[in-house]
């Protein structure tokens, strides 16, 4: 019996594997790759330009307190979230969530070339034994 051949009544899990390492790698992909940055701290009547509606900050209070929350609105004097309102006279720091394009890039570039190796592997084992010594 050649060593190469699994027997009959043996499963080739080869394809499920692939599947399996695409469809963990595309969910990585997809998820992207987030980091907090810090913003310039708003100030009362001036224009917000560095958080927005639909942010995820991070506030750090004079007080020492850090809340988190999803901006709804950027009003005049404060940052609001749902059940939370923050005004700008009482913000020490702010970090709002923001997609890190370089290690986005990086991560999409790991899953490409694992998914072209076991692309590679799984063709090389249906191909058969005739290749090798």
């Amino acid at each position: 019996m050649n060593p190469r051949i699994p027997p009959a009544n043996s499963r080739n899990n080869t394809p499920g594997r692939f599947l399996v390492v695409a469809l963990v790698s595309a969910g990585l992909l997809l998820s992207g790759c987030t980091t907090m940055q810090s913003v310039a701290v708003p100030t009362q009547g001036a224009q917000v330009a560095s958080v927005h509606a639909g942010d995820d900050v991070q506030v750090q209070t004079k007080g020492g307190q850090t809340i988190s929350f999803v901006v709804t609105q950027v009003e005049s004097d404060a940052l609001a979230g749902k059940n939370v309102r923050v005004k700008f006279e009482d913000i020490a720091g702010v970090q709002v969530k923001r997609v890190d394009k370089m290690q986005t890039a990086k991560v999409g570039a790991g899953v490409v070339g694992v998914a072209l190796l076991v692309a590679l592997a799984v063709g090389l084992s249906l191909m058969g034994p005739g290749l090798g010594p």
